[in-house]
């Protein structure tokens, strides 16, 4: 079980058989064959839950021969007898950003680690999608692994704050599972949900990309069947705005009360795709709209949904992130929803919910909408944080060198720590921010008694929509070391060895599949459906079976018949 860091200071099976299909290849490392069929079996190998009925309308269809028989768990079988099924597969467009992960940094030089808090869990819901497609470890494009992000998606056991306390801090220290020579920390920050009980309610502009790349299966339709969802846990008093955009934006509903549910709905069944996606005009509507039916005092928040395909207007994403920043002052919060594949633009909808003071989520079916929409959504759209940073102040008497695990792209200097203009990431209510170091301690620390602290961790954060800022201490040490991790410990560290691995991580050392898996077991992760989950698809990454091919620049989707 994590211990609790020391009170806060002042300061189902298928086979497959495809013959031969030849499919672009974009991501170095390589995009893999992927028939339609075959990656329906596959998703009902892995079993996800409520996801694998879905997973057709996010295939990119392929022109091939398929000879299999599938019957999948939910009851929807397909089967294909040698024929043709055919479609165009276009290339793959994708664009993730690069990941320059961080190496050993000696205490001594640098004690001080610095970085924005991050509650997005995007990427970790984009490899599955990933994997229930077909990658295999080596296919998935570099970027697409945010091992903090993959980390955030889990729930576990920490400490819940004190009364009176907005943060509780666990902490949990152990031997390196892939390091001999290091120790694994393992740290968690959650945050209390009482703000939601104060908030004067909700004000939700949802701008959604009508345009024609969003006309897929998997997009505008995942987003309308996944909407009765959220109404559903909406306060009759919220406030719902829908603002669309194509090749001009418009504004399909304005303050419409939770309440009327009707009306929200036939909004949300009208919308159909098509046009290109002028995404800066529809942001500027949205925030006009949202400054309308502002609420003093409560939750106000435009949520965008899209692929992040934006071909007119604003289209670089450091416009975008101009833009966005400047209107985060405005007191209106944006999250992103990511929606589809072939052509996703994750990097935009990343950096996008960064600058805009939100989270990212990516939706890859409609069980994954239900826990955005459903039992997770006070976390999603309440803020109790704003500008949330975090700072650990190694102790070189204790620990001699460390390297951060994740959070690459939130890192902050020291300097920026203590400038309150610096933009820096929000908190939902109820939340939880896993992070994790290997650290190498000294012979004193392993002489040490066992309530030394070897590190403080600070907290620096602004009230929601406010200037006031607060920062607490926690230390931790000794007392958090343990012989014997919990099973939460040792679950991380099965999530952070295959990021690693699908990374081609330098620091992985012994990090495998065997030994991913031999955490996976020791943790009990299949006792955990959500765990479950991740344990499959490990499995399936590492052990893939459809065909992977060299590119053939001139022919996309083309069949290759013997």
């Amino acid at each position: 079980m994590m211990t609790k860091a020391n009170d806060a200071k002042s300061r189902n099976g298928a086979d497959i058989r495809i013959e031969a299909v030849r499919t672009p290849n974009n991501s170095r490392k390589g995009v893999l064959a992927r028939g339609a069929l075959a990656s329906l079996a596959l998703a009902a190998t892995l079993g996800i839950a409520g996801c694998a009925g879905n997973i057709a309308s996010s295939i990119p269809s392929q022109k091939g021969r398929v000879d299999t028989e599938m019957a999948l768990s939910d009851g929807y079988a397909a089967e294909c007898d040698g024929g043709y099924y055919e479609s165009f597969y276009p290339p793959n467009t994708e664009e993730y950003a690069s990941i320059a992960e961080h190496g050993f940094v000696r205490t001594g030089k640098q004690p001080l680690s610095t970085f924005a808090s991050d509650i997005d869990t995007a990427s970790y819901c984009n490899l599955r999608r990933m994997i229930s497609q077909g990658y295999g470890v080596g296919d998935i494009p570099d970027g697409a692994a945010r091992v903090e992000e993959m980390l955030n998606y889990f729930d576990y056991g920490y400490a819940n704050p004190e009364p009176g306390e907005l943060f509780g801090v666990s902490a949990e220290i152990a031997d390196c599972p892939w390091n001999s020579e290091s120790k694994l920390m393992i740290v968690g920050v959650t945050a209390s949900d009482r703000e939601v009980r104060r908030s004067a309610g909700n004000n939700f502009v949802f701008l959604i990309d009508v345009s024609g790349s969003m006309a897929d299966e998997n997009k505008l339709d995942l987003l309308q069947d996944s909407f009765g969802r959220l109404l559903d846990n909406l306060g009759d008093d919220d406030t719902i705005s829908i603002v669309t955009y194509a090749s001009e934006e418009h504004v399909v509903l304005e303050g419409a009360k939770g309440s009327d549910r009707r009306k929200i709905m036939r909004a949300i069944d009208s919308l159909e795709a098509g046009g290109s996606t002028d995404g800066q005009s529809g942001l500027a509507m949205a925030y006009e709209v949202a400054q309308e039916n502002f609420i003093e005092g409560g939750n106000n928040r435009i949520i965008l949904a899209s692929d992040g395909d934006l071909n007119v207007g604003i289209t670089s994403d450091e416009e975008l992130s101009d833009y966005v920043s400047e209107m985060k002052d405005s007191g209106v919060y944006l999250s992103v929803l990511g929606f589809g594949d072939g052509n996703y633009k994750d990097s935009k909808m990343e950096r996008i919910a960064d600058d805009g003071n939100g989270a990212y989520y990516y939706i890859d079916c409609i069980g994954e909408a239900e826990r955005i929409f459903g039992d997770e959504l006070q976390s999603t759209l309440v803020t109790v944080a704003d500008d949330a940073k975090l700072q650990i102040e190694f102790d070189s008497d204790f620990v001699s060198e460390y390297r951060q695990i994740g959070y690459e792209n939130r890192e902050m200097t020291e300097r920026e720590f203590d400038d309150d203009r610096a933009d820096a990431g929000e908190i939902g209510a109820g939340c939880s921010v896993t992070v994790a170091y290997e650290i190498v301690l000294t012979d004193k620390a392993q002489e040490a008694g066992s309530e030394s602290d070897w590190m403080d961790l600070t907290i620096r954060y602004k009230d929601p929509g406010g200037s006031e800022v607060h920062e607490r201490s926690f230390g931790i040490g000794a007392q958090d070391c343990t012989l014997s991790p919990s099973d939460d410990w040792t679950f991380a560290s099965s999530v952070i060895e295959f990021a690693m691995v699908v990374n081609d991580n330098e620091f992985a050392g012994s990090a495998s599949e065997r030994e991913i898996e031999r955490l996976l077991e020791s943790a009990g992760a299949r006792k955990d459906p959500r765990r479950a989950e991740f344990a499959k698809l490990v499995d399936a990454a590492f052990d893939q079976e459809l065909p992977r091919y060299e590119p053939v620049e001139e022919d996309y989707g083309a069949v290759i018949c013997d």
